[in-house]
């Protein structure tokens, strides 16, 4: 590692100067910018010295990039004090001052913890339907986390983001784990900017949740809240359409969907189970089924990534989980609809 704790650096995405206050690992530290710290990894930063001899000394290397209207301070410490919650938010980073308009070139992504609690949390950020970043780290009690930064041309690609919050200390009333999907249109983007504009705000907020959610008696793996499902519901879906009543458990095991299966690639056999899987999802959303189980088995995990993918498009999709259950072990993932 070729910093220490106390180097002046520069961070290479946004040209700002930072101290480093602490080293997480080989790969990442801990850097303030004013009063706001947050983690970055070793190659977004470099020495100061470094750019005072490879850039050229011009007026507009000397200045600075504006960040909210040329905010002189931090906006996240006034935001974590004047509302309970674990907060999504976007710091907008404007064209070069000499532009005549005040165009926004790209977003910074934060994470704001305004709450006494510590939770790990998974991010992931999905592009076009394929994702692009993932992180699994721990914010603290009133912590802002950064994330990483988005440009503005990005929100044309459909972009997710995609929490799942989990208290570090378990606590016997809540739930296991809390999940949260945005997706931010353009159309929604550009109405956000405008408020942002007309009540003179530093940063765009999307609440996550106010308050951790409690343990739901479903989520007791052992506990069912439904009528036991029959044993011909096992069997393999064969609808036919959409039309034809739905099973609430879909076995997806190949030897259930074909009696040719062995003369099969795994390519082919994992084309006939999403076909299988979604005209079966489609048949269970016609008929505005509450809940559904789809058996797909353990293996290499291959088949239960590309249905986790599909479910998290579809905006009839509750919640769904790969959860403990006594009859599918975890070979089966639990979908719960909303309508």
């Amino acid at each position: 590692m070729k910093y220490q704790i106390g180097d002046k650096v520069i961070l290479l995405h946004t040209g700002e100067e930072a101290t480093v206050t602490e080293i997480i690992n080989e790969k990442m530290l801990v850097v303030d910018v004013g009063d706001v710290s947050f983690p970055v990894f070793a190659d977004q930063v470099d020495f100061p010295y470094y750019r005072l001899f490879t850039e050229k000394k011009t007026a507009s290397n000397r200045k600075i990039k504006r960040y909210a209207e040329d905010l002189k301070k931090d906006p996240f410490p006034q935001m974590m004090t004047d509302t309970n919650g674990m907060f999504f938010c976007l710091l907008p980073v404007f064209e070069e001052p000499e532009k005549e308009e005040e165009l926004i070139r790209e977003f910074k992504l934060y994470l704001v913890n305004s709450t006494p609690q510590e939770y790990n949390f998974t991010y992931c950020f999905w592009l076009s339907s394929c994702k692009e970043f993932e992180l699994l780290n721990t914010i603290h009690p009133n912590q802002q986390f950064y994330l990483h930064n988005i440009a503005m041309e990005q929100f044309n690609d459909n972009p997710v983001f995609h929490f799942n919050f989990r208290c570090k200390v378990p606590q016997p009333d809540k739930a296991p784990n809390h999940e949260q999907k945005l997706r931010i249109k353009p159309k929604d983007l550009f109405k956000k900017i405008d408020e942002l504009n007309q009540n003179s705000h530093a940063v765009i907020r999307y609440t996550l949740f106010e308050h951790f959610p409690l343990k739901k008696k479903e989520e007791d793996p052992f506990t069912l809240d439904y009528e036991p499902v029959p044993d011909n519901m096992y069997e393999a879906g064969r609808t036919g359409n959409v039309g034809e009543s739905p099973r609430f458990v879909l076995d997806l095991h190949i030897e259930k969907l074909t009696d040719q299966w062995k003369n099969m690639k795994p390519a082919e056999m994992l084309h006939l189970q999403m076909q299988e899987f979604e005209k079966h999802y489609a048949s269970s959303v016609a008929h505005q089924l509450p809940y559904l189980f789809v058996v797909h088995g353990v293996g290499e995990g291959v088949l239960r990534e590309k249905i986790h993918a599909f479910l998290k498009e579809q905006k009839e999709v509750k919640e769904f989980a790969n959860r403990y259950h006594p009859s599918f072990g975890y070979g089966a993932t639990e979908i719960f609809f909303q309508y």
